[in-house]
């Protein structure tokens, strides 16, 4: 990552100032598999927000965002809808390959 230039961080349960390391980046990645932990208050305006979490809670399929109150100035790849085209499509070019 760094002969791009990009500065990355992996996050973890626990590590301290998480808050503002989230609130401060462009692009963040979300994989924690809490239903709903973050909102659009949790990012700042300009951000790309990746979900790639998928928990099933009473029926209802949703990630680590919460969708509520969305703000327009943040852009995301929601649950459902998001990654997971991509994923299936990863999945059968891998079949192919085989």
């Amino acid at each position: 990552y760094k002969e791009s230039g990009a500065d990355v961080e992996i996050l973890k349960k626990g590590d301290s100032n998480y808050q503002d390391k989230i609130l401060s980046a462009d692009i963040i990645i979300t994989a924690t598999g809490s239903g709903g932990i973050l909102s659009s208050t949790d990012f700042k305006d300009g951000s790309v927000v990746v979900d790639a979490s998928t928990i099933s809670e009473g029926g209802v399929t949703k990630g680590d965002v919460s969708l509520r109150s969305w703000r327009e100035s943040i852009s995301i790849a929601p649950v459902p809808g998001g990654v997971g085209p991509v994923t299936v499509a990863e999945l059968i070019k891998n079949f192919y390959l085989l």
